[in-house]
């Protein structure tokens, strides 16, 4: 397993002059991939790192080495529900250096109480110094808006590898019905909605994995399309 600390962010480098835009943050990725002689592999992403993940599958020929892909808790084809994450303030160093670690994990967007040395470690890590500078810079010239226009012109046209979108129906900015036509717009989609909120990882980790396993093992092959755990309440049905 290869876990990168996303540039910008805990151990990475955070000069000023680095560009710390997700395109940058891709290309970056890859070059790491290509220096560790990783030629296929598969894909796992969450929020921000979706983000990055789109720009990564945009690059000529990466469609072709990821082998599976695994999203999370990301906007696709349809706008960010509501309520949105606030872009603005997160791209200012202010708002970076408050207490963002505590700030989230005891937010709405958590169903589960994390255990105190998890968030210490958490913690620890947005406390490097150039972290909120550098985190600010990679909200900087982008929104959703912008995000969702790429996926939709440069990325959905390339994912040909077997897709897993994961979403938590917990999450009180991403709605189930935001996602339900997403696995449609690919060869090999799958939609999974699991009883969680926005963090599934932390709330679940073994949920998590058992999914990804099952993706990477059997590539969606004689999956249902579309299938969620719990019973989900639809805001804004589908006409017909």
């Amino acid at each position: 397993v290869i876990a990168v600390d996303t540039l910008g962010y805990g151990q990475s480098d955070k000069r000023a002059e680095i560009d710390v835009s997700y395109s940058a943050v891709s290309a970056s990725l890859i070059r790491l991939l290509d220096q560790l002689e990783v030629r296929n592999f598969h894909l796992i992403s969450h929020d921000r790192g979706s983000v990055i993940s789109d720009h990564l599958i945009a690059t000529d020929g990466m469609n072709l080495r990821i082998q599976a892909f695994l999203r999370m808790q990301q906007s696709f084809d349809k706008p960010h529900g509501l309520p949105r994450p606030a872009h603005e303030q997160m791209a200012t160093a202010d708002w970076q250096s408050g207490n963002v670690v505590r700030g989230i994990y005891d937010s709405d967007y958590v169903s589960v109480q994390l255990p105190e040395d998890e968030l210490a470690r958490l913690e620890w890590e947005f406390q490097f110094p150039g972290t909120a500078e550098a985190a600010a810079r990679t909200f900087q010239g982008t929104s959703f808006e912008i995000e969702r226009e790429f996926r939709i012109e440069n990325t959905i046209p390339r994912m040909t590898m077997p897709v897993v979108f994961l979403q938590g129906i917990r999450d009180p900015g991403q709605h189930p019905e935001e996602y339900y036509n997403a696995p449609d717009l690919i060869p090999n989609g799958r939609l999974v909605l699991v009883d969680a909120n926005h963090f599934i990882h932390a709330e679940d980790p073994q949920l998590v994995a058992k999914i990804a396993r099952d993706l990477f093992e059997f590539r969606n092959q004689n999956r249902p399309r579309k299938i969620s755990s719990e019973p989900v309440e639809f805001l804004y049905p589908e006409k017909g």
